[in-house]
């Protein structure tokens, strides 16, 4: 299988790294040609500019920032044929698979969410969420999933819309904790001191 990955930042050159150790040939490609042809070089993988890179694959994982994506899906989306299949990465899914299912009428798509980050050694017992909004979708999460799991991942299935409203609590609480506990800290005062009289829990 050759598959595309488009964005060579931390997240793109994981993946990429990954599906070259199973055995699949990477196209990877980058608005940054500097970036691409360094990163390309040193995973030796094939560097393609966007719209190649669609053109020469069968799936194509897009590794994007979100206030990228809908910019990127209105470059490449006509260069998708019906065989091939397009993926996410984002954080939130709602916005992004909406904006696949504007742009993209030929190819089939899938909204996917890695809950790791590019730190990890292996996807072994890493959790994985796959957003399936239709039978179509639902048959490729299904096989994309065993083959996650067959890898190790730990893999949910869900709509977006859930996907969204969990991780209003799985990541954007713990987020607002942190802000409140730092801002408190600081208007403390006596931050340095804190240290020193710190518990185990701090």
């Amino acid at each position: 299988m050759k598959i595309a990955i488009i964005g060579a930042g931390k997240m793109g050159r994981w993946f990429a790294k990954f599906f070259q150790k199973e055995g699949m040939q990477v196209i990877l490609s980058d608005k940054d040609s500097e970036k691409l042809r360094k990163t390309a070089e040193e995973l030796g993988v094939e560097a393609a500019e966007n719209i190649e890179a669609v053109k020469m694959a069968d799936r194509i994982l897009i590794c994007v920032p979100i206030e990228s994506f809908e910019e990127l899906i209105a470059e490449i989306h006509q260069y998708i044929q019906p065989k091939q299949e397009v993926m996410d990465i984002c954080s939130v899914k709602e916005k992004p698979v909406e904006i696949m299912h504007k742009y993209i009428k030929k190819g089939a798509i899938l909204g996917t969410h890695p809950l790791f980050g590019p730190g990890i050694k292996s996807i072994k017992n890493q959790n994985f969420i796959l957003t399936p909004t239709n039978s179509e979708e639902e048959k490729i999460a299904i096989d994309f999933g065993n083959w996650l799991e067959s890898r190790g991942a730990r893999v949910v299935r869900m709509t977006p819309r859930e996907h969204d409203e969990l991780m209003s609590a799985v990541i954007g609480l713990p987020y607002f904790i942190s802000l409140v506990t730092c801002d408190t800290l600081l208007s403390h005062g006596r931050f340095e001191i804190t240290k020193k009289v710190a518990g185990a829990s701090y």
